[in-house]
């Protein structure tokens, strides 16, 4: 019998969760007692299916990953399939500001915030009297008053955990608006998807895999264009063997080279933003002069969103093309474990505020991509503490402290050589030594 296995924490027990349970369980079981080849998904707090023969016996010789990938592709909508498309987003649009505003004012009257079941009463209300919402499909208003209560949630969980997590705030008419659409009302034949009984052409540039189960398919318009995002579930029985051709190296990321490999080699940093930066300061002086809500003002503002998915597409480009290169040639890959949000705060007393360039080189992104890539290829993935990682000597292990402006490793060992070369070598050293 199958049944769902949910890990909710990860230490050195692990608590999990039976689903589709008459009665929930909560077990714990010993991170040894999971397959080698899966401990890396179990530290990412993945799903799996379990065998199940009794209530409290379960066989561990025998899983299977559930696995969630998305799949996005462009729309080529009709004319009026684009109209309904916009109105319904923009009726997304007003139930999300509605239901706010509901929200925010019972607070104010009765001290506490409305749950699922308050804000779907006033909204039917709403509902009532205005009588082209019935036009729209019920799960797009239902799908905003989930997300409001999962946002009202993930508050009250914040500040029980001391975490900065804002409240649901009203939605401006140009903010970028989605529909999501869940498993069962959409449906995917050749090359057309259905909503609504809207069959709207879609550019199927990669076929989605066989047998997968579908999840929800989100529609967003990007600069004038339609896409859709179709996530799947995969159930994934045999997760690839550990690599074992190749070498293993140690990647030191940074602002003057992308990243610097253990081998001594040096990868560009290609600046895409500050490359256009020019170009965007020009059209945004120029927007500026405009009135807002006029045509010169929104063609500019349309122009000035193209530069910039511009810059997104460029950036995506080089950290897929470049970590595709990484688990082709390596067995094992090692990196620091950055907290890239706390680089990029400015700090009072320094000159140097190293936000941008951080953002523009986009490590997040890359080591994120990275990753994933590595599970799914089998090749080993580790992060290494960041502490003193750029001022420790590869050679004898002393720490000399350097400063930012120092791009050369001169310990009195007699080890000589490039300051990222030596981070990555001691990033390599670090992860691998035993």
């Amino acid at each position: 019998m199958r049944r769902t296995l949910v890990i909710k924490s990860v230490g050195k027990t692990i608590g999990v969760q039976f689903k589709n349970w008459v009665s929930m369980k909560h077990i714990h079981l010993s991170y040894t007692s999971f397959p080698t080849r899966f401990r890396p998904f179990v530290k990412k707090g993945a799903t799996f299916l379990v065998d199940i023969n009794t209530d409290d016996c379960f066989d561990l010789t025998n899983w299977a990953l559930k696995k969630n990938r998305s799949f996005k592709y462009r729309l080529y909508p009709t004319k009026g399939q684009d109209k309904w498309l916009t109105e319904a987003t923009e009726f997304s649009t007003q139930v999300w500001n509605l239901a706010v505003n509901h929200l925010h004012e019972n607070k104010k009257r009765t001290g506490k915030y409305l749950t699922y079941a308050g804000l779907d009463k006033l909204l039917t209300i709403s509902r009532s009297q205005h009588g082209w919402w019935d036009t729209f499909p019920r799960f797009i208003y239902e799908k905003q008053l989930e997300r409001i209560h999962k946002s009202v949630k993930a508050f009250f969980l914040g500040l029980k955990e001391k975490r900065k997590v804002s409240l649901p705030k009203r939605k401006k008419d140009n903010d970028s608006v989605s529909l999501d659409i869940r498993d069962g009302l959409f449906k995917v034949t050749g090359d057309h998807i259905t909503i609504n009984k809207k069959a709207i052409k879609i550019n199927m540039h990669r076929p989605l895999p066989e047998g997968a189960k579908f999840k929800r398919a989100i529609f967003k318009k990007e600069l004038g264009k339609w896409f859709v995002s179709i996530q799947i579930e995969e159930e994934w029985s045999n997760p690839p063997e550990q690599k074992t051709t190749g070498d293993r190296i140690g990647v030191d990321v940074g602002i003057r080279h992308f990243a610097t490999l253990s081998t001594g080699e040096h990868i560009t940093n290609e600046r895409f933003f500050t490359k256009n930066e020019k170009h965007l300061a020009e059209l945004q002086r120029l927007q500026a002069l405009k009135k807002k809500g006029t045509y010169g003002y929104r063609r500019l503002a349309k122009l000035v969103a193209k530069v910039h998915r511009k810059i997104k597409k460029q950036r995506k480009y080089f950290h897929d093309v470049l970590s595709r290169r990484m688990v082709t040639e390596f067995s094992g890959v090692a990196v620091e474990d950055l907290n890239i949000a706390n680089l990029m705060e400015k700090r009072k007393g320094k000159k140097i505020h190293l936000a941008k360039p951080i953002a523009d080189v986009g490590w997040a992104s890359w080591l994120d991509i990275l990753e994933y890539k590595c599970l799914e290829e089998g090749v080993e993935f580790k992060k290494v503490p960041a502490a003193y990682t750029s001022q420790t000597c590869p050679q004898c292990g002393a720490v000399m402290k350097k400063e930012l402006n120092e791009e050369v490793h001169d310990c009195s060992c007699g080890c000589r050589m490039d300051r990222d070369h030596a981070a990555a070598q001691v990033i390599l050293n670090t992860a691998f030594s035993s």
